[in-house]
């Protein structure tokens, strides 16, 4: 008769062999197998997820690379690679690959971003949020980001004067950092900034549940391989964060709603333009040719969390180098000034022929029977004594 401890045992011993065999095969004869790497990880995604968890994978990687080559096996089904024709292999060839399902987040609304979006609806919203990138909007969106900056400035010479007074000789630029980036793209992704942070010395968790974000996508990403830890975790981290998530979702849904109205966005501004500009007056309920309203939300929300993330890091980095290499830091200090002396470029011999003669005939048509043909050697774009651009003399005509 078989007890339960001998049942157990036997589970045991089978699931051992399972791991052994496993473990052979995917050193010998899997089709990876002829790719160079490390042998734990070729049989097992454990070192791969504590890594990823860990944050230190794109290290641990450089040194595999190091030792190993340009293309090495990091998991049973997964080759990392640093050749540079892998670019157009990997993202443009036809048909385009698919992006990793676990890397993937579902969007709650049902309502892809276009982080998300895969094949036509990927090719559509990207043809709809492109004008958003484009130079002209951007130029068009600098009076937004610099009065954020000009914000940021102030409470960092705020939290300055109130550490002195209390005798602590830090400010945590990079919490600063986060308040202006995430006043700066929630105001240019839903029309207004969520919960300004950079207000005389407000201090607010919508910056920290962010970067809470990436690292609990991170853990989620590396526990999705282990079905089904990964719902187990969901589930709990769902359960627990819900009351926070609901209150969040209808504070981002109302500002999204007000600035996706458009008599709400007139009355607010009617030259404002940020990121949701391009698609106010395109949405299309069909999904034919514009974007939906959810797709519009979802893509906001997207740029919200990309964006406050993003530009937080690179800032904080950016300020770290900055202040580790003085010489790059004077550089960069130093103001450069440049603008074009009228005087000076009217009188250049490179661009002029006899430039302080009185030739006025040089300015003349070249089929007139007054002009004189030595003056072709003119530089005549030089001439612009009442200044070009938006900037120039309103009467000069």
């Amino acid at each position: 008769m078989i007890t339960f401890i001998n049942a157990l045992g036997l589970l045991v011993g089978a699931y051992v062999v399972f791991l052994i065999c496993s473990a052979i095969y995917s050193l010998y004869f899997h089709a990876l197998a002829q790719f160079p790497g490390p042998a734990l990880w070729a049989v097992s995604r454990i070192p791969w997820a504590y890594h990823t968890i860990k944050g230190d994978l794109w290290q641990v990687l450089h040194n595999f690379h190091e030792q190993y080559g340009p293309t090495v096996r990091i998991a049973p089904d997964e080759l990392t690679t640093i050749s540079p024709a892998a670019w157009k292999d990997v993202y443009t060839s036809k048909p385009l690959l698919a992006k990793d399902p676990h890397s993937q987040t579902q969007p709650l609304n049902g309502a892809h971003s276009l982080f998300t979006a895969e094949g036509d609806t990927h090719r559509r919203i990207r043809a709809a949020v492109s004008n958003t990138f484009s130079e002209k909007a951007l130029r068009a969106q600098a009076p937004i980001i610099e009065n954020f900056a000009r914000q940021l400035v102030a409470r960092v010479q705020r939290e300055s004067s109130h550490h002195e007074m209390e005798g602590i000789q830090k400010v945590d630029l990079t919490k600063l950092y986060g308040y202006a980036a995430f006043d700066t793209i929630t105001d240019l992704s839903l029309g207004e900034p969520l919960c300004p942070g950079l207000e005389d010395l407000n201090e607010h968790g919508w910056v920290q549940g962010y970067f809470f974000h990436a690292k609990f996508s991170a853990i989620r990403i590396a526990l999705s391989r282990f079905s089904p830890m990964d719902k187990f975790l969901g589930i709990f981290l769902l359960g627990v964060t819900r009351k926070a998530r609901e209150r969040n979702w209808r504070i981002i849904s109302a500002a999204f709603n007000r600035r996706m109205t458009p008599t709400t966005s007139a009355e607010v501004d009617p030259q404002r333009v940020d990121l949701l500009t391009p698609l106010v007056d395109h949405v299309d309920e069909s999904g034919q040719k514009g974007v939906t309203k959810a797709e519009s939300f979802t893509n906001g929300l997207a740029f919200v969390i990309a964006g406050t993330q993003l530009n937080t890091n690179v800032v904080s980095t950016a300020t770290y180098l900055l202040l580790q290499h003085r010489t790059a830091w004077q550089r960069l200090s130093e103001e450069m000034v440049i603008g074009i002396n009228v005087q000076n470029i009217q009188n250049a011999t490179s661009l002029w022929v006899e430039p302080r003669k009185f030739h006025p005939e040089r300015f003349l048509d070249a089929s007139s029977a007054h002009y004189d043909t030595r003056f072709d050697a003119d530089v005549k774009e030089a001439f612009a004594p009442f200044s070009v651009g938006p900037r120039n003399c309103i009467g000069y005509k």
